[in-house]
């Protein structure tokens, strides 16, 4: 039992020394490129960079369609994203109501970050698309879709994900961004091709 703890322990340790841990493994598949045209700067202390209507943001109008590149890494130091070719290895597709933590600025996944809304019974309390305090059922039903995709390359290891959400709107009248959509929202910073 001993040496189970004290392995259980060693393991620990090595896995705390590592400072700079990669993304997990991605897939083979080659679904698309991401071309990184300009420079990108990821300000210290946060691990994405939004661009919104062609330039990059850090406040997003939420009538509008976004996008964000994302590093594995949050770092003390800000990170430059390079010119570049990703290889799109998975890509995912999702829509969620914004009142229970799904969208920009709340996400079903743990690493994107806390949502901005809750439930209390069958009731949703959040802020609304024009950033209106709101209680009941339309604020329950107000929602984002989004398209996810997972980027590798070789020169730059840490930059790992794009993500871009629609406009919000009511819940099951928002519709997945399209790749021509998406280019409008890079515009020409990136470019993105899907594989047909």
């Amino acid at each position: 039992m001993n040496r189970l703890f004290a392995s259980f322990a060693f393991l620990m340790a090595l896995q705390g020394c590592s400072t700079h841990p990669f993304p997990p493994e991605p897939s083979q598949q080659n679904l698309g490129k991401l071309v990184v045209n300009t420079p990108l700067l990821i300000e210290a202390d946060r691990a994405r960079v939004s661009l919104q209507a062609g330039r990059v943001v850090d406040r997003i109008d939420r009538n509008e369609p976004v996008c964000s590149v994302e590093s594995w890494l949050k770092g003390e130091q800000s990170q430059t994203i390079q010119p570049d070719s990703f290889r799109i290895s998975q890509l995912d597709e999702r829509q969620g109501d914004i009142s229970q933590g799904f969208g920009f600025y709340g996400s079903n996944d743990a690493s994107m970050g806390m949502g901005v809304g809750f439930r209390l019974g069958s009731v949703g309390l959040g802020m609304g698309p024009l950033g209106n305090a709101g209680i009941g059922r339309e604020m329950s039903r107000v929602a984002q879709a989004m398209i996810q995709v997972r980027l590798v390359s070789t020169q730059q290891p840490n930059i790992f994900r794009l993500t871009c959400y629609s406009a919000e709107g009511w819940l099951g009248s928002v519709e997945v961004p399209t790749v021509t959509q998406i280019n409008q929202v890079l515009g020409g910073i990136a470019t993105i091709d899907l594989a047909k």
